[in-house]
C-alpha cells in the first residue's frame, strides 16, 4: 500500500539553476547522494531526500509520459510567498474551498513553476495561516506587477 511520495526526479538542462531554486527559493537543503557515475543532486526537507536533479537520461530508458505537477505540504505561507517576490518568481494564489470531514481541504495554495518548468504546488493545510497581504506589500519593490500574486484560479 503507497503511504506517501518518496522523491520525484527531474531530468534537467541546468543543474545549477535547479539546485539553486530548489535551495534558495523553496528552502530545500543539498545533501547526500549515491556515487551513481552520473551528474546529478538531492534535495532534502526534513531529513528527507525529495527532489532528485538528474542531468542525463538512461539510453535504455522507457518513456515515462507527462509530468502535470508536484505538490509539497508547507509551513509559513508569507515566508514563502516573500522568498518567492525575493527572488522574482511569479506565483499564484488558491485557497481550496473546505470539505466537511476532511482536515486537510480549505488549504491555502501557492502555484508556481521550477526552472525546468514543471509546476509545484504548495499547500499550507493549516486554517490558521493566513497570507500577510500587508507584509508582502511592505517588501514588494515598486516594479512588481502585483496581478501575478492573487488570482485565485485553479491551475
Amino acid at each position: 500500500m503507497i503511504s506517501r511520495i518518496d522523491h520525484y526526479n527531474i531530468a534537467t538542462q541546468d543543474l545549477e539553476r535547479s539546485i539553486a531554486f530548489y535551495t534558495g527559493v523553496l528552502g530545500l537543503e543539498l545533501g547526500a547522494r549515491p556515487p551513481f557515475g552520473t551528474v546529478g543532486a538531492w534535495l532534502y526537507g526534513d531529513g528527507h531526500p525529495l527532489v532528485h536533479l538528474s542531468t542525463q537520461k538512461r539510453i535504455d530508458a522507457v518513456p515515462t509520459g507527462r509530468l502535470d505537477h508536484i505538490a509539497f505540504r508547507c509551513r509559513n505561507v508569507t515566508d514563502m510567498a516573500l522568498r518567492l517576490q525575493d527572488n522574482g518568481i511569479a506565483y499564484r494564489v488558491l485557497q481550496v474551498p473546505p470539505i466537511d470531514g476532511f482536515d486537510d481541504y480549505g488549504t491555502l495554495q501557492l502555484f508556481l513553476s521550477d526552472p525546468s518548468g514543471i509546476a509545484i504546488e504548495l499547500n499550507f493545510p493549516d486554517p490558521t495561516e493566513l497570507l500577510d497581504e500587508a507584509r508582502l506589500q511592505a517588501s514588494r519593490p515598486p516594479s512588481v506587477d502585483t496581478a501575478t500574486a492573487s488570482t485565485g484560479e485553479a491551475p
